[in-house]
């Protein structure tokens, strides 16, 4: 049976660990491959969660009488938004650029090269698929294709198919998308328009 001391000691490690842990969840969520287990990462959460109290103590400290939104906000919303910013910021290697500015080179957010070239792409591409057979696959990389994020399984999704000269495959005004297997993928080239 759980005693009230193990039970306050289990909050407490909650307490501890929760908002470092939701920081790097929502971090996670704007990045491929980020997120490893909980076991293995202890640590990581209790250092973000120190300096996440570090900083956040002296602003929700300051509140007279603590209510339920403020407890909220402190414990659970704050970190998810932190980690969200801190994802996006990540995404889109503002970072990076900064410590460009000053002639520094930290690692790379993105995993692999499939990552920095799918993640986050807008507009539409042109992408020549070469697969294993010899074949090829024509086709619109847009917002309806979908290349996966997953680091185990490397599939890809065209929006639409098209021929050598990339007009789209379409008959009767209808899409034609294809799915093409990791098994499948020699090399992805993609054309930018001009």
């Amino acid at each position: 049976m759980i005693e009230v001391d193990d039970l306050e000691k289990i909050i407490l490690g909650f307490g501890l660990l929760g908002p470092g842990f939701l920081i790097m969840y929502g971090r996670s969520r704007f990045l491929t491959g980020r997120m490893t287990s909980v076991a293995s990462s202890v640590f990581e959460y209790l250092m973000v969660s120190s300096i996440y109290f570090a900083g956040a103590y002296p602003i929700f400290g300051s509140i007279r009488e603590p209510n339920n939104a403020a407890t909220f906000v402190f414990l659970f919303a704050g970190p998810l938004a932190i980690g969200f910013l801190l994802g996006i910021v990540a995404q889109r290697d503002y970072f990076r650029i900064v410590l460009g500015y000053l002639k520094l080179n930290p690692i790379h957010t993105s995993p692999t090269g499939w990552d920095y070239v799918f993640n986050g792409r807008k507009g539409f591409s042109w992408v020549v698929v070469k697969l294993n057979s010899g074949g090829h696959y024509y086709g619109i990389f847009g917002p309806e294709s979908l290349a996966s994020s997953d680091l185990s399984k490397r599939d890809i999704y065209l929006e639409n198919t098209c021929d050598e000269s990339f007009k789209p495959i379409e008959a009767d005004g209808r899409k034609r998308g294809v799915w093409i297997s990791e098994d499948d993928i020699r090399s992805i080239e993609i054309v930018e328009d001009r």
